[in-house]
């Protein structure tokens, strides 16, 4: 699962100094909550373990659940619009709606491992990325594409040293994939050619995110520490700008160059403004 259901940890109340204070919101459910994705401050939607999927389209305060029909952990869902989404899950699970989540129908992905990130960057192309975890080391992990709404899916790639958690498109051609024991790929073709790039780490890698074409962060860690990697040049080469024993398993999310969070096991919330 993404980030292996860290997101759980903020379902707490969090009182940081110099931090802003988190509220816990009733959802209305006791199932771990792994993904959500929001198309705009009031339309979202979460999804987690035992096929549960969630909307919301008031800005959280109210969700009505979605049946799923499937018994199965959900790690990720994404949607184009306020109509059309995907969620992915457990082996090989992909569903897909057309009408904001009313109804969702399996679409074959074509394989049987977990699927633990997808995103779309048009109405037609989308990606998501797998891992076998159960198998031991090293994890296989694929990259999957769709160009035609998701309907089938094919593997862009195949790496058997490593498995897959996490993916990001800035655009339709430029995207980056993350993984365990610092696997990082990148495309700059729309995911016709997917290039390795040694970030010099051998911690997993929980999250990737771009803040712009340039500017990058992956974070992740182990159960005994934190890792926070910056690059400058799209991803070619990274430094390593934390990486410390306080913290376990971060995940994180940046909003500008500079700006960004992230957390992690026992409620912890890092937040930086000047991230160099």
């Amino acid at each position: 699962m993404k980030a292996f259901y860290l997101l759980c940890s903020l379902l707490f109340v969090l009182n940081i100094s110099n931090y802003p204070q988190w509220t816990e919101i009733p959802i209305g459910t006791s199932a771990n909550l792994i993904g959500l994705h929001f198309t705009s401050v009031n339309t979202g939607w979460v999804v987690g373990t035992n096929g549960t999927i969630l909307k919301t389209t008031n800005g959280g305060n109210w969700w009505t659940v979605q049946q799923s029909n499937l018994n199965i952990d959900f790690a990720s869902v994404y949607f184009i619009d306020s109509l059309k989404g995907w969620v992915c899950g457990l082996n090989g699970q992909i569903l897909k709606t057309t009408n904001g989540g009313d109804t969702w129908v399996q679409k074959p992905s074509g394989v049987t491992e977990n699927i633990n990130s997808i995103i779309f960057v048009n109405q037609s192309d989308g990606f998501a990325v797998t891992s076998d975890w159960f198998s031991g080391f090293p994890y296989s992990g694929r990259i999957l594409k769709t160009n035609n709404g998701g309907e089938s899916w094919t593997i862009n790639l195949f790496d058997d040293s490593h498995g897959f958690i996490d993916l990001f498109f800035l655009d339709q051609n430029n995207g980056w994939v993350c993984g365990s024991n610092g696997a990082t790929y990148k495309t700059t073709d729309g995911g016709n050619t997917w290039n390795f790039i040694n970030a010099n780490t051998g911690y997993w890698l929980f999250d990737i995110f771009y803040s712009s074409k340039n500017i990058g962060y992956l974070v992740g860690g182990n159960t005994n520490s934190d890792f926070i990697a910056k690059s400058t040049n799209s991803g070619s080469s990274w430094y390593h700008i934390r990486e410390s024993y306080q913290d376990k398993m971060l995940i994180g999310y940046f909003i500008n160059d500079l700006e960004g969070w992230a957390c992690g096991f026992n409620g912890v919330l890092l937040k930086t403004t000047n991230c160099w």
